[in-house]
């Protein structure tokens, strides 16, 4: 008797399909148990704090409406009535809890809105010195660590600059927003 190849691969490949079959049932069948317990033991806890009083030029304490420092933000309401009036506050950054943090976000106002109106503003670290004693102030950006205990102080600047004061209505209100956002280092 001959034997029909088409008859011979078609038994080995249903044996194959078999092997296969119950290879992949097995492995389906097969499940992953994970026993035992995690314990994450951190306190969360980056805020603004000590918001100092402002130093003024050119503007009355009347004219600030509103400076108001939260966890992480800093809202400022003030008028503006001519060139070369500004507003300075400083305050302190502090990483008051037990997990190391850093920038990853930071919120200014608008650039647009600032040129628009003649304003310069900078938001900046406050708190190194050169070796004449000197005040450094230093760029806050994304990035930038903020570890357990550590405490920085900023500067918060707004500024009329001086301008044609045709080109401005006086006075300026300003509504500002600042923020910096902190993440898991």
């Amino acid at each position: 008797m001959k034997r029909n190849p088409v008859m011979t691969i078609l038994t080995v490949a249903c044996i194959f399909s078999v092997i296969a079959l119950t290879i992949a049932y097995a492995a389906l069948r097969t499940s992953l148990t994970i026993e035992g317990t995690a314990t994450v033991d951190g306190k969360w806890q980056v805020e603004f704090e000590n918001l100092s009083s402002p130093t003024i030029t050119g503007i009355l304490p009347g004219d600030i409406k509103e400076a108001k420092l939260s966890a992480t933000m800093f809202n400022l309401i003030v008028e503006l009535g001519k060139p070369r009036d500004s507003v300075i506050y400083t305050f302190d950054v502090a990483n008051n809890g037990n997990i190391d943090a850093k920038i990853s976000s930071i919120t200014i106002p608008n650039k647009e809105t600032l040129e628009n109106n003649d304003l310069s503003y900078s938001f900046t670290y406050f708190d190194k010195t050169d070796a004449n004693g000197n005040i450094i102030e230093t760029p806050i950006v994304v990035g930038d660590t903020l570890m357990v205990g550590e405490k920085r102080k900023l500067k918060l600047s707004i500024k009329y600059n001086e301008i044609d004061s045709l080109n401005q209505p006086n006075p300026i209100q300003l509504n500002l927003d600042s923020s910096i956002v902190y993440g898991q280092l």
